[in-house]
């Protein structure tokens, strides 16, 4: 899943994860671009990376600093 962030709250962040590791489908990958700042961006890895009770990381993350069509873009390509 390619996700773009620009400025989300703690709490749909959450939602976001608590879904993805609630699904049955064991082979999901997260993808993230965020446009937040390094420290705000940190903050957000942070919150999608706990509870990970299996020990595995499906979570790739990078700080984008453009345009949303950017985000995207970057987003897509950690999948790649």
């Amino acid at each position: 899943m390619a996700v773009p962030l620009a400025g989300p709250s703690d709490e749909r962040l959450a939602a976001l994860r608590d879904s993805l590791l609630a699904q049955t489908f064991p082979a999901w990958e997260l993808c993230v671009a965020d446009a937040s700042g390094s420290e705000e961006a940190a903050h957000h890895e942070r919150i999608l990376r706990e509870k990970r009770a299996d020990g595995g990381d499906r979570v790739r993350f990078v700080s984008v600093r453009s345009g949303e069509s950017d985000l995207l873009s970057a987003a897509v390509g950690l999948s790649e």
